[in-house]
């Protein structure tokens, strides 16, 4: 059986028999010496198999993935990468009935750009190039003082960068 956080009990809890099925599609081309295409779709039926959910989607696992990138070199020394990622829908962590809205799909742009010298990289990173606001978690959650059932959602990241030095020993 599948392991899962369980909202209700805050802990691990078995799952019912659940099934997943799908599909990946994966691939690059390079179509320059210095430009290299690449895309990956993932498409996932995942169900709970048998028990009191059957036939419902399994929490935080969403039925459609995609993503697409550009990989381009500058000379020995620049390099470039951008990259689209899309997630769909997903049902909410701990919903196994399914009752409550599902976590909307978001589609997020990151960008790369990094400098090759000898055993050194430098790099710059910025992910989220839009600043899109969106919820990349989402979990059943009680409101007090009722404790009504509600879905939680938690915020990703706005747009970040990270800036690195690489040394590689060898």
């Amino acid at each position: 059986n599948e392991i899962d956080f369980d909202t209700t009990v805050y802990g691990n809890t078995n799952l019912d028999p659940t099934r997943r099925t799908g599909l990946i599609l994966d691939g690059h081309v390079q179509t320059t010496d210095a430009l290299r295409l690449g895309g990956a779709y993932g498409y996932v039926d995942a169900e709970f198999d048998h028990g009191a959910f059957a036939g419902n989607r399994i929490p935080f696992v969403a039925r459609h993935t995609l993503s697409l990138n550009a990989d381009y070199r500058l000379g020995r020394a620049w390099h470039l990468f951008g990259e689209a990622q899309y997630i769909g829908a997903r049902v909410p962590q701990g919903d196994y009935a399914n009752a409550l809205d599902r976590l909307p799909g978001y589609t997020v742009f990151n960008a790369s750009v990094d400098y090759r010298m000898d055993a050194w990289r430098f790099a710059l990173r910025v992910d989220n190039l839009g600043d899109k606001r969106y919820s990349d978690l989402a979990a059943l959650a009680y409101r007090p003082p009722a404790y009504t059932i509600e879905t939680g959602y938690y915020p990703a990241p706005e747009r970040s960068a990270r800036l690195t030095a690489e040394y590689r020993f060898e």
